[in-house]
């Protein structure tokens, strides 16, 4: 994960030099919501949620009209197992990703995104009849397509998100799960 920040720092070392002074737009987003596991996670587990803290920076020198922005997010999600003698599952996620603004209003702006990046899945430890068994822990790869809505406001945005989230797995294969998130932008 620190490789994908050294990334990050590296490609803003180099992109914002370019911008003009006042020019650049760097946002903060903060959000939680609700996650509805599907295929094999939706058979060990219940709906789960989650939360997310990210930056956006739109390249004026890239987009004028600022319709396309680059997101970092760090996500943390939650699901319970079904089953007394299953294993709850969590992600942790770091994303680097694109964002499409479609139609910037006054009012409203509607965007495209798609992130990936590696997530650290744990599945947790739990004991079953006097046996306790240990927590497994994998690093892993998601990309998670999405759309959204913001509601522009002088001083903070709510914002509305949907997702598809995908995420590489080695302990039930691959895990999905569909994210409703609400937020704000800074």
């Amino acid at each position: 994960m620190r490789h994908l920040g050294a990334a990050l720092l590296c490609c803003l070392a180099v992109i914002m030099p370019l911008e003009a002074k006042g020019q650049r737009s760097v946002h903060l987003y903060v959000s939680g919501g609700i996650n509805e596991p599907v295929d094999r996670l939706g058979s060990r587990v219940e709906t789960g949620y989650g939360g997310s803290l990210g930056l956006s920076y739109a390249p004026r020198s890239l987009s004028p009209e600022g319709t396309i922005e680059f997101t970092l997010r760090g996500r943390y999600d939650v699901f319970k197992a079904i089953a007394a003698n299953d294993r709850n599952f969590d992600f942790v996620s770091a994303s680097l990703g694109i964002k499409f603004n479609v139609d910037s209003g006054q009012r409203t702006n509607y965007y495209l995104l798609l992130e990936g990046g590696p997530t650290l899945t744990r599945w947790k430890s739990f004991s079953v009849g006097g046996l306790t068994l240990p927590q497994k822990t994998t690093t892993n790869y998601h990309l998670s397509p999405g759309l959204g809505i913001e509601f522009v406001r002088p001083d903070m945005t709510p914002v509305v998100e949907f997702r598809i989230v995908n995420v590489a797995g080695e302990l039930i294969g691959d895990y999905f799960f569909f994210s409703a998130s609400f937020g704000a932008r800074f």
